[in-house]
């Protein structure tokens, strides 16, 4: 297991963190899931199948395998935004942004609903 540990570790270090999204960053939710994983560090047991599952997928994520497989033909979404628009429009200041942002006519007429307390 300390090699599969080991290969995990290079494969999080090539990992980009992207520092727009703050709590919601893919490659920090790989990096905790692979201490929950490896709870005990390089000796933690696992079953070998499952630990080479995960490592062969990290691996195919890592090098942009099927994005290179695949060429698209267009480099616009359904939105018709292209990459760079939707990683700012999806990045945690804008977002944060949208709500502070006032919410129109509707919603001062109407209350915000309360929860319900059990």
């Amino acid at each position: 297991m300390a090699s599969s540990y080991k290969t995990f570790m290079r494969i999080l270090k090539k990992w980009p963190v992207d520092k727009t999204k703050k709590d919601r960053d893919l490659g920090r939710y790989l990096r905790d899931n692979v201490k929950k994983f490896f709870d005990q560090g390089e000796v933690t047991s696992l079953d070998e199948n499952k630990c080479l599952k995960k490592l062969n997928a990290l691996e195919r994520l890592c090098a942009n395998t099927h994005f290179t497989k695949y060429k698209r033909e267009l480099n616009s979404s359904s939105t018709g935004l292209t990459s760079n628009q939707c990683s700012q429009v999806l990045s945690s200041d804008f977002l944060e942004y949208l709500e502070n942002q006032d919410k129109g006519f509707v919603s001062k007429l109407a209350p915000e609903p309360k929860p319900v307390q059990a």
